[in-house]
């Protein structure tokens, strides 16, 4: 609901129309940026992002240059006096441009404005009031969008009235159901499962102690930095890699987490081509084991995968998060055909029957036709994968 606000208004201001900016207010961390970043690649417009602590004035307000002028001002007489003009602020010139690069024009993103300081806040006042900073206005197709943390310790100390009126205001709350149908997939599994089996640790309480708090931009941000480790080294290092992005209680939760996805051994399920009943498992690994597709690795791992799924055919709930960890796979190598799993791809392809995705070998052919799924079962897998992939 609240992406269709953002979208709809952006795409009128994108249009000409006269419309008020949005200002997106929230705890920090919780996607209010990427809600708009979102919302630019779906109108495909480019984002110029600005975050208030960082931004000089002079980005604003550009810089004095001295020019001879036939007028004198001086009072006191004083021949030769040089005049000052101001060049184009940077932000309108880098906005227009990007602009004028792209018919779908450009949208800028004001960062952390509730960080704005007086100086600041008196040039807000013409750009989001006449859209033009100085003698210099921003193109139709430029949209203006702000966010802004609204709790103390996030150094919320209050906004100008002048500066509020001059907006629409947004207010912008997490909701764990949907930021895990919309980002869920796109972590690193050991996260996902995590905040699946944890869902009270997505969005810790904020404060300003010398201790991390889990949030959805930190989760994030682990999710990457678990990719450098091998499995092995995230079992060992878990305490210290999960402290920085989350609380102590939250931490210790992930280690025990991790040692219990060890103690699983779903490499040794696969190399051993177990087929497990997903409905008979616990309810923590019913939504682990929908992540085995991240230690298969051949061709055989693959077709031992299928058959996996053809055992648990009526779970749609295993199926379906399967399905998303394949999309991830078949991505991963899109983008880097060295890292990404052919055989996990060549597993879309046979299920699919689609060789635009790669051709399969005769070894892969082979292993797969090996495979025997009636078309009911096909169907099923099909109409569960759709949904999730395609």
């Amino acid at each position: 609901m609240l992406q269709t606000i953002i979208q709809r208004n952006l795409k009128a201001q994108l249009n000409g129309k006269a419309i008020k900016p949005i200002l997106i207010s929230g705890r920090a961390g919780i996607g209010k940026s990427a809600s708009v970043k979102g919302a630019a690649k779906e109108l495909g417009a480019t984002v110029y992002e600005i975050s208030i602590p960082s931004t000089p004035l002079e980005l604003m307000s550009g810089l004095p240059e001295f020019v001879d002028t036939k007028v004198n001002y001086s009072i006191s007489g004083i021949n030769n006096v040089r005049g000052t003009i101001w060049s184009v602020p940077e932000l309108v010139a880098s906005a227009n441009r990007m602009a004028d690069a792209n018919p779908n024009g450009c949208i800028i993103l004001i960062d952390d404005l509730h960080e704005a300081n007086k100086s600041m806040e008196a040039v807000m006042y013409q750009l989001l009031l006449e859209r033009r900073l100085g003698d210099f206005a921003l193109r139709p197709n430029v949209a203006i969008v702000a966010t802004m943390n609204d709790t103390s310790a996030s150094n919320f100390k209050g906004i100008s009235a002048a500066v509020k009126s001059r907006l629409n205001l947004l207010e912008y709350k997490f909701i764990y159901t949907e930021y895990m149908e919309k980002f869920g997939n796109k972590l690193h599994y050991v996260v996902s499962t995590f905040l699946q089996d944890q869902p009270q640790f997505a969005l810790e309480v904020e404060h300003t102690k010398l201790e991390a708090s889990g949030n959805p931009r930190n989760y994030e941000f682990l999710s990457n930095e678990l990719k450098l480790y091998r499995e092995e080294e995230i079992a060992e290092m878990a305490l210290p890699l999960a402290r920085q992005y989350m609380s102590r209680e939250a931490s210790l939760a992930m280690e025990t987490h991790i040692n219990y996805i060890m103690a699983m051994n779903m490499g040794k399920t696969v190399k051993d081509r177990v087929i497990i009943d997903i409905n008979k498992a616990e309810p923590v690994q019913q939504i682990l084991y929908a992540h085995i597709s991240n230690y298969c690795h051949t061709v055989e791992d693959a077709a031992y995968l299928t058959k996996l799924i053809k055992a648990n055919i009526t779970s749609e709930s295993f199926i379906g998060f399967l399905a998303a960890n394949l999309r991830i796979a078949y991505e991963q190598y899109s983008n880097d055909k060295e890292t990404g799993s052919r055989a996990l791809l060549a597993l879309i392809s046979y299920m699919f029957e689609d060789n635009s995705l790669i051709t399969l070998t005769a070894t892969e052919e082979k292993a797969y036709k090996q495979i025997k799924l009636s078309k009911s079962e096909l169907k099923t897998i099909l109409d569960v994968f759709r949904e999730y992939i395609l």
